[in-house]
């Protein structure tokens, strides 16, 4: 019977200390799963083994024992602490944390948060509306330097000294400044003590103003007229803006003033006068619209821009889109049909004199006069057409080059005869029928940017 009661007993105990045990296994498994593990740091703060309320609290505590300085312009500081303004902390992030480290019990146990504090507004503002530097009465609004303007010339209206603070600049920076936690909040980068302009901010703006209303450019055009640029067009690009400020509307002026100048441009290059090729005969051609030295809008506004403010007046010649035709081109062909000649001028250097035949005047072909450009050239090539009585023609040349649609330089081994009156009764279809080797050194050096100039002298 002894023996009987020991074992039933050693079984009662066991029994019970199995429950023991799966009542503590049973607990622990409850603790963790409603408790952060062991060595959990969020925002440096320990939080091990701590529920999810205890670490809210625990953070906020923390956190709110930080200590924070209001510095302003005037060397005063005001310190004060976090908690002093009611922080939030913001739970679920934490809750995200809770729940990611029980998923993977493995990983790293530092967390930080992102925007986890939030502080009670009204609160900032009690806190600030009691800061003298804070008060409106305290404050005085800056005024800035001026220019004024007199009809001759632009002057300054010095400035007033002030000091001022927008309140709601200030809570928003001290709001933004407190929900990242940082330590020192500066209100001097919104306080206003100084003007914005100053008497010498403005000197550089008004002397170049009354630089700009001083300024003389004279332009030289190809006819001899003069067009001006001074202060009686200057003075009309003078306006206040919306805000009340004298400004001088360089962009727009310049602009209209280039518009205006690039139509006397295109009158005044509508003719070329230039002195004949072996004369002292001044000729006199038109320019067609499509080869016409054009004013180059934009590179003339540039340069207008670079000139104005210059201290003495300036005489120039406008810009052109490309080379002026005139007498004083250093590259060109000239064919007088009156001389039925041509010559070919490279860099400066005449690098071709020769006599021609251009066309036929009695049957009607007479080469067409004006300022032409190279249409392309082309090597041994068969000039193909109709005759007056209806026939067909096949020229072979070694050397084409057209300017004026079918009409162009070429040489012409069917003559043995150039100059003189041959075009008068014998001449081409319209063309400028040149000697073969005459033709090769036109066609060695012309391109599409040598003016072609036909005239009767």
């Amino acid at each position: 019977m002894k023996w009987q009661k020991k074992r039933t007993k050693s079984i009662v105990g066991g029994v019970l200390a199995l429950i023991l045990l799966l009542i503590a296994f049973l607990g622990a498994h409850y603790f963790c799963q409603t408790h952060f593990l062991g060595n959990t740091k969020i925002e440096n703060v320990d939080c091990s083994y701590l529920s999810i309320d205890e670490a809210v609290t625990k953070i906020s505590k923390e956190k709110g024992e930080n200590a924070i300085s209001f510095i302003f312009s005037d060397g005063e500081e005001y310190v004060t602490h976090l908690r002093q303004f009611g922080i939030s902390i913001d739970i679920y992030q934490i809750e995200q944390i809770f729940e990611k480290q029980h998923v993977n019990w493995r990983e790293e146990r530092d967390y930080n948060l992102i925007s986890f504090i939030s502080v009670d507004r009204a609160l900032v503002e009690q806190f600030l509306r009691q800061i003298p530097e804070l008060k409106e009465e305290n404050m005085v609004d800056p005024e800035n330097a001026y220019l004024t303007w007199n009809d001759t010339e632009f002057s300054i209206k010095k400035e007033c000294l002030g000091s001022k603070i927008n309140f709601d600049e200030a809570m928003e920076l001290a709001i933004k400044k407190l929900e990242n936690q940082d330590e020192q909040i500066d209100f001097s980068t919104i306080t206003k003590i100084d003007p914005e302009i100053v008497e010498e901010d403005l000197i550089p703006k008004r002397d170049y103003l009354n630089s700009i209303l001083g300024s003389s450019i004279n332009f030289n055009l190809s006819n001899g007229n003069v067009v001006t640029l001074d202060s009686n067009t200057i003075k009309h690009w003078v306006y206040q803006d919306k805000n009340g400020e004298f400004v001088i509307n360089t962009d727009q002026g310049i602009y209209d003033f280039v518009e205006n100048l690039a139509v006397m441009v295109n009158e005044a290059n509508s003719n070329m006068q230039f002195i004949a090729a072996d004369s002292m005969e001044m000729v006199t051609v038109n320019v067609p619209q499509k080869v016409r030295a054009q004013l180059d809008k934009e590179t003339e506004i540039a340069i207008i821009k670079d000139m104005l403010g210059n201290s003495e007046p300036i005489n120039t010649m406008p810009i052109y889109d490309r080379e002026l035709i005139s007498e004083h081109m250093t590259s060109h062909v000239e064919i007088d049909i009156s001389r039925q000649h041509v010559w070919m001028y490279k860099d400066g250097a005449l690098i071709v004199d020769s006599p021609c035949v251009t066309g036929d005047v009695e049957a009607g072909h007479n080469t067409p006069t004006g300022v032409f450009y190279l249409t392309y050239k082309a090597r041994n090539v068969y000039l193909k057409g109709f005759n007056d009585n209806g026939t067909r023609y096949s020229s072979f040349v070694q050397y084409w080059m057209p300017f004026n649609k079918g009409i162009g330089m070429h040489d012409a081994s069917w003559r043995k005869q150039f100059g003189k009156e041959i075009y008068l009764t014998n001449g081409s279809h319209g063309c400028v029928n040149l000697p073969a080797d005459k033709a090769n050194i036109i066609y060695e050096n012309i391109d599409d940017t040598m003016p072609i100039i036909v005239y009767e002298s």
